[in-house]
């Protein structure tokens, strides 16, 4: 008996990831832990945040100029059951001090954080909290 090799052939489609409408208005305003950020929370347009969604965060320096060129780490995490999900987040700058953040996971209904730290030409974090019905 002859043993073919099998040959499997994964692909990857080179398209960008679908566009996603924000909310106008901040659900959320913080500043950062050494208050030299301030970041602005915004959720999808029409859509609740329980479940896997999007959001946008805008940063800005004291001054409100937007900062551009930061590496974000975002965690959600619900203080009052001390855990996060098992979804990675993925965090895309799109520029003028923006980033989206896909695969925010708020599984459950109740009070979520953003643990959002931040690298790149400064080092910081913050915190926004967001309330899941």
């Amino acid at each position: 008996m002859r043993i073919l090799p099998l040959l499997f052939v994964i692909g990857c489609s080179a398209a960008p990831p679908r566009s996603v409408e924000f909310e106008s208005t901040p659900i959320e305003t913080v500043r950062s832990t050494s208050g030299a950020l301030s970041l602005a929370l915004y959720a999808p347009a029409g859509q609740s945040l329980r479940g896997a969604s999007s959001v946008e965060l805008r940063i800005s320096d004291t001054s409100g100029a937007p900062i551009d060129g930061l590496t974000l780490d975002v965690v959600p995490w619900m203080p009052s059951h001390a855990h996060g999900t098992s979804v990675v987040t993925l965090v895309q700058p799109i520029g003028n001090g923006s980033y989206v953040v896909r695969d925010v996971n708020l599984f459950m209904p109740g009070r979520w954080q953003l643990r959002v730290s931040v690298t790149g030409p400064m080092s910081d974090s913050l915190t926004p909290i967001l309330d899941v019905p």
